[in-house]
């Protein structure tokens, strides 16, 4: 079992692109979202890069539902084009999986465990909103 740390966080902006699909392809997402943004200048290094996951990806592997996401601290200052929109990150409590290094495919059973183990092991019921946020 990996470790599922519950931590409460206000909400916060992020340029986002929607994703579905398979898992495994949500990184041609994040090449697309961070080539928007740093054509544009918008790439700040403080910056916390994350993916929102509105579905368990063993249940749903060929069309998962998520978004590539970016933090932005000046979303106003931001004049949002296709496929990059604005959304906010609901705050409350999160269960946050850590991911350092390693192979992305073992990841999604992380996730999936990430839910199951780290949640209902701490009698929390996953809303499976926008609130799943993986670093």
């Amino acid at each position: 079992m990996h470790q599922v740390d519950i931590r409460r966080q206000g909400g916060f902006p992020v340029a986002a692109i929607e994703h579905r699909g398979e898992y495994m392809n949500i990184g041609r997402a994040f090449e697309r979202l961070f080539h928007w943004l740093s054509v544009r200048g918008l790439v700040d290094p403080k910056a916390c890069s994350l993916g929102v996951y509105f579905d368990d990806p063993s249940a749903v592997a060929a069309d998962l539902r998520s978004m590539a996401c970016c933090e932005l601290f000046a979303p106003d200052a931001v004049n949002f084009e296709a496929p990059v929109k604005h959304a906010k990150i609901a705050g409350g409590e999160f269960a946050v999986l850590t991911h350092v290094s390693g192979r992305m495919r073992s990841f999604a059973s992380r996730i999936s465990g990430c839910t199951a183990n780290g949640c209902q092991s701490r009698g929390v019921k996953p809303a499976m909103r926008r609130c799943s946020r993986c670093i």
